[in-house]
């Protein structure tokens, strides 16, 4: 019997890639995806011990079509991808859109394929910072601060959470 295959979104990035570390590891089939599969931290996936014969990776833009097939094999998705820039020419194009529409896309992909058991989506600490609070903090608690104008990519991430 195989093993089910995981996806892990944004496969090269700092999460995402520790994510795979740990899947391949145990011996889990592994589909990643990439902006750009020739990229430096994509041969680093490739080189781990076990890649070879569990990883597939896949260049897929969060904003394309075909997210379908991207799914398609996986009971379980990790939607780890979102473009993480600090300084960019448009924000809501290069950080809002590609992440609204990229969770959006991998959530459609996922109820139209079906056989996803399981999708965890993995947020930041952007979507919380600038609450006080002097409890825990909880699901009822959202960076309200952050906008297209002012800190943009916690702008971003906290709207895909939401």
């Amino acid at each position: 019997m195989t093993a089910p295959r995981s996806l892990v979104t944004g496969a090269t990035g700092f999460i995402g890639a520790e994510l795979v570390r740990h899947l391949v590891a145990a011996g889990r089939p592994v589909r990643g995806t990439t902006r750009d599969i020739g990229g430096r931290d994509a041969g680093h996936l490739r080189g781990l011990p076990g890649a070879e014969d569990l990883l597939e990776l896949v260049e897929v833009d969060l904003l394309a079509a075909g997210w379908e097939d991207v799914v398609a094999g996986c009971t379980e998705v990790f939607h780890v991808a979102s473009p993480y820039k600090i300084s960019v020419d448009d924000p809501e194009r290069d950080l809002l859109r590609p992440a609204l529409e990229g969770t959006r896309n991998v959530l459609r992909a996922v109820d139209a394929v079906g056989g996803v058991r399981r999708v965890v989506l993995t947020s930041s600490i952007a979507a919380i910072v600038g609450s006080r609070h002097t409890r825990p903090y909880d699901e009822s608690d959202w960076n309200d601060w952050a906008s297209l104008e002012r800190s943009p990519y916690y702008y971003a991430k906290t709207s895909a959470e939401k």
